[in-house]
C-alpha cells in the first residue's frame, strides 16, 4: 500500500486537439482532492480545435493548482512535454515533475505509486510506468502498433543500456535536479524523447 504525497509535484499534460476527448470530469476530481500537493499544467501544442477554451475553462475553476501552457503552434509530443516540463520546473516549486498523456491510458492516481517508488529509493531520479497486462488490467492496441512498440522498446534498451519494457508509455516521473540536465536542449526529434 502506498501513501499520498507531501511534495509538491507538478504533473505535465500535453494536448493536441483534445477538446471532445479530454476527460475533464477525471482531472477535476484529482485536482479537487489532491491540488494541495498535485498541480497540473495543461500544455496546448497548436490545436486547431478547441482545445484551449477547454483547457482554460479547468484553469478558471482550479486557478491556484491548473495552469495552462499555450504553444500557437504544434511542436509534437515530446517537444510540448520538453517545454511544460522546463516551464513548470522554471517555478521552482515542484520536487517532482511528472507527465501523463492526455488520453488518461495511465490513470492520473498512478501518480502515488510513482511518488511512493522513488521516496524508497533515495537513489532514483526517474520512474517510468509500464503497459503490462495484469489480471484485472486491460489494454487495448492495435497489433500493428504493439509490435512496433515492442520492436522501438527493445532497440533503446539496448542503446540505453538498461532494461525497460515501456520507454512510451506516458506516465513519468522525474526529480527536478535533473531536468536541466535531460530536458535543456530539444530532442532529436519533436514527438520522441
Amino acid at each position: 500500500m502506498f501513501t499520498v504525497s507531501m511534495s509538491k509535484i507538478c504533473i505535465v499534460i500535453p494536448c493536441y486537439n483534445e477538446a471532445n476527448r479530454l476527460k475533464t470530469d477525471l482531472f477535476s476530481d484529482f485536482l479537487s482532492q489532491y491540488g494541495s500537493d498535485y498541480n497540473i499544467l495543461f500544455v496546448n501544442d497548436g490545436s486547431t480545435d478547441k482545445t484551449l477554451e477547454v483547457l482554460t475553462g479547468l484553469k478558471n475553476k482550479y486557478p491556484l493548482v491548473c495552469d495552462v501552457l499555450d504553444l500557437t503552434i504544434n511542436k509534437g509530443k515530446g517537444e510540448a512535454v520538453r517545454q511544460g516540463i522546463n516551464y513548470s520546473f522554471k517555478s521552482n516549486k515542484y520536487s517532482y515533475i511528472a507527465f501523463f498523456d492526455a488520453d488518461l491510458a495511465t490513470p492520473l492516481e498512478e501518480i502515488f505509486l510513482l511518488k511512493n517508488i522513488i521516496d524508497q529509493n533515495p537513489l532514483l531520479l526517474m520512474v517510468l510506468c509500464s503497459r503490462v497486462k495484469r489480471l484485472g488490467a486491460s489494454i487495448t492496441r492495435k497489433l500493428k502498433r504493439h509490435l512496433l512498440g515492442r520492436v522501438f522498446a527493445t532497440f533503446a534498451s539496448q542503446i540505453l543500456h538498461i532494461a525497460v519494457y515501456d520507454t512510451q508509455c506516458g506516465a513519468k516521473l522525474i526529480k527536478s535536479d535533473i531536468i536541466p540536465k535531460v530536458f535543456d536542449e530539444p530532442f532529436i526529434t519533436s514527438w520522441l524523447f
